[in-house]
């Protein structure tokens, strides 16, 4: 596996669009939105979400050129700064083999660069 993780960036709302729709569809019951609604966004909403924001970080892995995960890091703007962990998904074919550990080190790697001194990883429970 040739294994990369980096931001998101403006040019890359497609392949965020596809791989948060591939993750809605692979384990709907792990986000807080279905995919029915994620389908009917917009190219502008998609655009909007990998839109720079300061205190939110959306990194994307891949395998080569095929991306295979996702993960927000979001900062506290208020009190201690936190870094909160979520909507973190590997593709079933590229688990246990890294990509996850990859996500959350890079994710933390930039929190604390943004003075973070807690984290906290976010997780949905299945009902």
């Amino acid at each position: 596996m040739s294994l990369t993780v980096r931001a998101a960036r403006a040019a890359d709302w497609e392949t965020l669009r596809d791989v948060r729709l591939r993750a809605l569809a692979d384990a709907p019951d792990a986000f807080g939105q279905e995919l029915g609604k994620a389908k009917q966004n917009t190219e502008a909403q998609w655009r909007e979400l990998t839109a720079p924001k300061g205190e939110l970080l959306r990194l994307i892995a891949r395998d080569g050129d095929k991306p295979i995960g996702m993960m927000i890091v979001a900062l506290t703007l208020t009190g201690p700064r936190r870094a909160h962990v979520y909507a973190m998904w590997v593709a079933p074919e590229a688990r246990r083999r890294g990509a996850g550990r990859a996500l959350v080190m890079k994710g933390l790697q930039w929190a604390r660069a943004h003075a973070a001194h807690d984290d906290e990883l976010k997780v949905s429970e299945r009902h």
